[in-house]
């Protein structure tokens, strides 16, 4: 069997459970090539180098993230998404001709999608939140609209909606499959010892990015915990000097690198994505999640999740790193819901024979 599976590029997390997908699909012998743009692209060919069959350089989708709402960016620029969209479709389908796929899985990329080809819709939002009712309501329309020319909608997330809520909330259930939250499981062991105290997980979009970078940065040149920054960029990238031997910066980590470290340390600090709270049900980590600003689907998430796992949440204007102990003790007292990997991957293969017969 054949699959090419396409991640957005906004920020890595479609990536990343992406690649837990491919993990699944790789363990039972599936040849899997990868359609995507950026730092998605390279994050995939970073893990799995030659294993997969095909790398394929897709058009980005042209949003550039405001910070007051990030949904009205997204709908000013509705005619360069939609030519995006036709762009990376008609892309697909010239190489589908060549590749002879079996199934496409689109993680929330519309035109990833061949007529006469299965394929799977996999995204969280069925529901879009924002600021103005109006508008969410028109871009729930349009979401789902797309999505229905999709054989299925796969939402990682538990059947009773956990960890995303309202956010995967549809009545027409008919193509909707609730197959878990996804993580990529590291085959590296856990550390026994304590590498860092707090591992701060730079991620997301630009120009969000580099800002909560350069603020974080003001706030360690007296930190006297041992702390690691992943930056999330190539692993090219000029690496700001931080004069505090107790920080130390790279600009990448594999997942497997990443999950040690996040698994040998107290507490994880980062954005408050999705992908972020799936990895924590795995990794079983607490955490301090900052959503950011402007993302109405993390700010979202942190209304919601609020008090409900190891996890605290704070406004960027008003986080301070000296904050983290004083609800350490609290998250210490909360669990994560279990997720069975094994039964999740017979799932996912179950979910893709009854596709392809």
């Amino acid at each position: 069997m054949k699959v090419l599976l396409a991640p957005l590029h906004w920020g890595l997390g479609h990536a990343a459970r992406t690649a837990a997908i491919i993990d699944i699909l790789l363990d039972a012998a599936v040849e899997c090539s990868v359609a995507s743009d950026g730092a998605a692209l390279e994050f995939i060919r970073q893990h799995f180098g030659d294993r997969l069959k095909t790398y394929i350089e897709l058009p980005a989708y042209p949003v550039i993230y405001d910070e007051k709402t990030v949904a009205l960016s997204v709908l000013k620029r509705s005619v360069g998404f939609l030519r995006a969209i036709q762009m990376e479709k008609k892309e697909i389908a010239r190489r589908a001709s060549v590749e002879e796929w079996d199934l496409i899985i689109s993680d929330n990329r519309y035109g990833a999608r061949v007529s006469g080809i299965p394929s799977v819709f996999l995204g969280h939002q069925l529901q879009l939140k924002m600021q103005c009712s109006l508008l969410g309501r028109l871009a729930t329309s349009f979401n789902r609209t797309l999505i229905r020319q999709f054989d299925q909608c796969w939402v990682p997330d538990f059947p009773n909606k956990l960890l995303s809520g309202e956010l995967s909330s549809w009545k027409d259930q008919e193509k909707v499959q609730f197959i878990g939250p996804l993580h990529k499981q590291s085959t590296l062991p856990e550390q026994e010892k304590r590498l860092y105290r707090y591992v701060v997980v730079l991620s997301g979009p630009e120009p969000s990015r580099t800002r909560w970078e350069q603020r974080l940065l003001r706030q360690v040149e007296n930190f006297n915990q041992m702390t690691l920054f992943v930056r999330g960029l190539p692993v090219e990238a000029e690496i700001p000097a931080v004069k505090n031997n107790q920080v130390h910066m790279v600009n990448f980590m594999t997942k497997d690198k990443l999950n040690d470290a996040i698994s040998s340390s107290e507490v994880l600090i980062g954005r408050a994505g999705y992908s972020t709270i799936m990895d924590l049900c795995f990794l079983r980590k607490p955490a301090v999640l900052i959503p950011t600003p402007g993302q109405t689907e993390q700010e979202y998430l942190a209304d919601y999740l609020k008090d409900k796992w190891p996890m605290a949440f704070f406004n960027e204007k008003d986080f301070d790193l000296e904050m983290v102990p004083a609800v350490l003790d609290e998250l210490r007292r909360r669990e994560y819901p279990q997720v069975d990997p094994h039964l999740q991957a017979r799932q996912v293969i179950q979910l893709i024979q009854s596709l392809c017969g």
